[in-house]
Protein backbone atom coordinates (compact mmCIF):
# COMPACT_ATOMS: atom_id res chain seq x y z
CA UNK A 1 0.00 0.00 0.00
CA UNK A 2 1.50 3.35 -0.96
CA UNK A 3 1.38 6.47 1.15
CA UNK A 4 -1.06 9.09 -0.09
CA UNK A 5 -0.54 12.86 -0.02
CA UNK A 6 -3.11 15.63 -0.29
CA UNK A 7 -3.22 15.50 -4.10
CA UNK A 8 -3.51 11.70 -4.09
CA UNK A 9 0.04 11.21 -5.39
CA UNK A 10 1.68 8.14 -3.83
CA UNK A 11 5.32 7.30 -3.24
CA UNK A 12 5.81 6.26 -6.88
CA UNK A 13 4.56 9.68 -7.96
CA UNK A 14 6.88 11.41 -5.49
CA UNK A 15 9.85 9.44 -6.86
CA UNK A 16 8.89 10.37 -10.42
CA UNK A 17 8.44 14.05 -9.53
CA UNK A 18 11.82 14.06 -7.74
CA UNK A 19 13.48 12.51 -10.79
CA UNK A 20 11.93 14.94 -13.30
CA UNK A 21 12.26 18.08 -11.19
CA UNK A 22 15.12 20.46 -11.77
CA UNK A 23 16.47 20.14 -8.21
CA UNK A 24 20.17 20.85 -7.91
CA UNK A 25 22.51 20.55 -4.90
CA UNK A 26 24.04 23.99 -4.36
CA UNK A 27 26.15 23.14 -1.31
CA UNK A 28 26.85 19.85 0.44
CA UNK A 29 29.47 21.09 2.88
CA UNK A 30 28.42 20.54 6.50
CA UNK A 31 28.33 23.60 8.74
CA UNK A 32 27.17 24.55 12.22
CA UNK A 33 24.05 26.70 12.30
CA UNK A 34 24.57 29.98 14.13
CA UNK A 35 21.37 31.81 15.11
CA UNK A 36 20.65 35.52 14.68
CA UNK A 37 22.17 36.23 18.12
CA UNK A 38 25.53 34.71 17.14
CA UNK A 39 25.08 31.57 19.24
CA UNK A 40 26.06 28.17 17.89
CA UNK A 41 23.20 25.69 17.92
CA UNK A 42 23.21 21.87 17.94
CA UNK A 43 21.85 22.04 14.38
CA UNK A 44 24.04 21.21 11.40
CA UNK A 45 23.24 22.40 7.90
CA UNK A 46 24.30 19.37 5.91
CA UNK A 47 23.24 20.34 2.38
CA UNK A 48 21.37 22.95 0.35
CA UNK A 49 19.50 22.60 -2.90
CA UNK A 50 17.53 24.85 -5.19
CA UNK A 51 14.40 24.43 -7.30
CA UNK A 52 13.63 27.39 -9.51
CA UNK A 53 14.08 30.37 -7.15
CA UNK A 54 13.37 28.48 -3.93
CA UNK A 55 16.27 27.29 -1.77
CA UNK A 56 15.99 24.40 0.68
CA UNK A 57 18.28 23.05 3.41
CA UNK A 58 18.76 19.62 4.95
CA UNK A 59 19.26 20.03 8.70
CA UNK A 60 20.47 17.55 11.31
CA UNK A 61 19.93 18.01 15.05
CA UNK A 62 22.98 16.57 16.85
CA UNK A 63 21.06 16.36 20.14
CA UNK A 64 18.05 14.35 18.95
CA UNK A 65 19.61 12.96 15.72
CA UNK A 66 16.48 14.07 13.86
CA UNK A 67 16.59 15.23 10.24
CA UNK A 68 14.65 18.17 8.83
CA UNK A 69 13.97 19.77 5.48
CA UNK A 70 13.29 23.51 5.49
CA UNK A 71 12.94 26.37 3.03
CA UNK A 72 15.62 29.04 3.31
CA UNK A 73 14.32 32.61 3.37
CA UNK A 74 16.95 35.17 2.39
CA UNK A 75 17.00 38.96 2.63
CA UNK A 76 19.74 40.77 0.70
CA UNK A 77 21.55 37.44 0.30
CA UNK A 78 21.63 36.70 4.05
CA UNK A 79 19.59 33.92 5.67
CA UNK A 80 16.74 35.54 7.56
CA UNK A 81 14.88 32.38 8.60
CA UNK A 82 14.21 28.72 7.99
CA UNK A 83 10.58 28.02 7.10
CA UNK A 84 9.19 24.59 8.02
CA UNK A 85 7.37 22.69 5.31
CA UNK A 86 4.70 21.51 7.72
CA UNK A 87 1.37 22.73 6.33
CA UNK A 88 -1.05 20.42 4.52
CA UNK A 89 -0.55 22.35 1.28
CA UNK A 90 3.19 21.59 1.39
CA UNK A 91 3.01 17.78 1.82
CA UNK A 92 4.11 17.10 -1.76
CA UNK A 93 6.85 19.76 -1.63
CA UNK A 94 8.19 18.26 1.62
CA UNK A 95 8.05 14.72 0.19
CA UNK A 96 9.88 15.64 -3.03
CA UNK A 97 12.64 17.65 -1.29
CA UNK A 98 13.08 14.98 1.42
CA UNK A 99 13.25 12.26 -1.22
CA UNK A 100 15.83 14.28 -3.18
CA UNK A 101 18.09 14.73 -0.15
CA UNK A 102 17.76 11.03 0.73
CA UNK A 103 18.68 10.01 -2.83
CA UNK A 104 21.71 12.33 -2.66
CA UNK A 105 22.70 10.54 0.59
CA UNK A 106 23.28 13.80 2.47
CA UNK A 107 22.00 12.24 5.73
CA UNK A 108 24.53 9.39 5.81
CA UNK A 109 25.38 8.86 9.48
CA UNK A 110 29.08 8.12 8.92
CA UNK A 111 29.44 11.35 6.89
CA UNK A 112 27.91 13.45 9.67
CA UNK A 113 29.72 11.65 12.51
CA UNK A 114 33.02 11.90 10.60
CA UNK A 115 32.55 15.65 10.15
CA UNK A 116 31.80 16.10 13.87
CA UNK A 117 34.82 14.01 14.90
CA UNK A 118 37.20 15.72 12.44
CA UNK A 119 35.98 19.19 13.46
CA UNK A 120 36.45 18.43 17.16
CA UNK A 121 39.93 17.01 16.52
CA UNK A 122 40.93 19.99 14.35
CA UNK A 123 39.76 22.37 17.10
CA UNK A 124 41.73 20.47 19.73
CA UNK A 125 44.92 20.30 17.67
CA UNK A 126 44.78 24.00 16.75
CA UNK A 127 43.94 25.02 20.35
CA UNK A 128 40.63 26.43 19.12
CA UNK A 129 42.19 28.59 16.41
CA UNK A 130 40.94 26.58 13.42
CA UNK A 131 37.70 28.13 12.14
CA UNK A 132 34.62 25.89 12.07
CA UNK A 133 32.43 26.21 8.99
CA UNK A 134 29.27 28.09 9.99
CA UNK A 135 25.96 29.03 8.42
CA UNK A 136 24.83 32.27 10.01
CA UNK A 137 21.36 33.74 10.28
CA UNK A 138 21.16 37.54 10.16
CA UNK A 139 18.83 39.49 12.38
CA UNK A 140 16.60 42.04 10.67
CA UNK A 141 14.65 44.70 12.53
CA UNK A 142 12.10 46.79 10.62
CA UNK A 143 13.69 45.74 7.34
CA UNK A 144 17.19 46.82 8.44
CA UNK A 145 20.07 44.60 9.32
CA UNK A 146 20.30 44.93 13.08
Amino acid sequence: MSETYTDGQGTAGIAKTTKTSNLKITDNEISIFVNEYGQQTPILVIAKCKLDDIEYAALYDTTTQKRYVVEIVRVKGDIKEFRDLDSDSQDEEWAVISNFFLKQKVYEKHRIDGWIQNTALRQKLSLGKSPVTQTKMRRYVDGRNG
